[in-house]
């Protein structure tokens, strides 16, 4: 009952034109575009495809893909007895990734960018939400300014589904999403 009336409370402030928020709140941006809309992955001198190891600027982050287990089912059976294996004719893929805060305020992940893992062709993606647990998954947390967040992601993948690329996009952008090969 106390959370539905600090949300009317919230809500009342923003109608009412009062959308100030206390500095110790993470800053949360949503979505402008779906990024679910498969495309085909761009090409050309302007469009540069990371190897693992690299970083890049991603909205408020520096995003570095740091390691890839193309067939994690050891590691994710390993990591939680309720881990279920994947379905027959799919894999686990795990990728570590490190991501730096670059802003001078607090900023939440999951809040910030968006994540999948795409076959070359972009028409088949895959996200990382799984309900599998991992060895070390990245937090759900707001990264502190400057501050670097690591951990891992799982994706559930189609065997045969090679090359695969690994996109960031921050939602707050329209810029195109930066992408690794992990393959």
């Amino acid at each position: 009952m106390l959370v539905a009336l600090l949300g009317v409370g919230v809500v009342a402030a923003r109608v009412a034109g009062d959308d100030t928020q206390p500095s110790s709140v993470p800053t949360f941006v949503f979505p402008v575009d779906d990024f679910d809309t498969a495309t085909t992955v761009p090409t050309g001198a302007d469009f540069e495809v990371l190897t693992v190891g690299q970083s890049a600027p991603v909205g408020p982050f520096m995003v570095t893909v740091v390691s890839v287990d193309p067939r994690g089912d050891d590691e994710i059976a390993e990591a939680n007895q309720f881990n279920t294996p994947a379905p027959l004719g799919q894999h686990f893929t795990i990728v570590t990734i490190e991501l730096r805060n670059t802003t001078s305020e607090e900023r939440v992940l999951f809040a910030e960018l968006e994540v999948a893992l795409t076959a070359r062709d972009g028409a088949t993606r895959y996200d990382s939400f799984n309900g599998r647990v991992l060895p070390r998954p990245l937090p759900f947390e707001a990264v502190a300014p400057s501050a670097t967040s690591r951990g891992q992601l799982s994706f559930l993948v189609e065997d045969g589904t090679d090359p695969l690329t690994l996109e960031f996009r921050a939602f707050a952008q329209t810029d195109r999403p930066r992408t690794w090969s992990i393959t």
